[in-house]
């Protein structure tokens, strides 16, 4: 189970999901199992005319380098037929590395 932003991650920490879900809107991401499913909720989201923050290479990096993206937003775009803004943001590994439980203060940037 990953996240997906727009509920909870469903099997890992439950105090993690417990702080972060009231500052958050987060959706799970099954990661087992087909595409469709695993994405049927940030579907139903989209449907519903919320906004979706994708994070397409699936999980967090360890270092900040890109890794190789999965295929869900191509599979939200082509299922809902909305437009892809592609945004990059720079050093948040370092502001929630893997395995933190509260992110800490750090300079960000977003490149649109």
């Amino acid at each position: 189970m990953g996240w997906f932003s727009c509920k909870g991650r469903i099997h890992a920490n439950k105090y993690k999901r417990d702080f972060f879900e009231p500052f958050t809107n987060l959706i799970p991401v099954e990661r087992s199992g087909s595409l469709e499913r695993s994405l049927r909720h940030a579907e139903s989201a989209i449907q519903g005319g919320r906004i979706v923050l994708v994070f397409p290479e699936g999980t967090r990096s360890m270092d900040g380098q890109l890794r190789p993206f999965k295929h869900g937003v191509g599979y939200l775009q082509n299922k809902t037929r909305l437009s892809v803004l592609p945004l990059f943001l720079r050093r948040t590994y370092r502001a929630l590395p893997k395995g933190a439980a509260v992110p800490t203060r750090r300079r960000l940037t977003a490149v649109i």
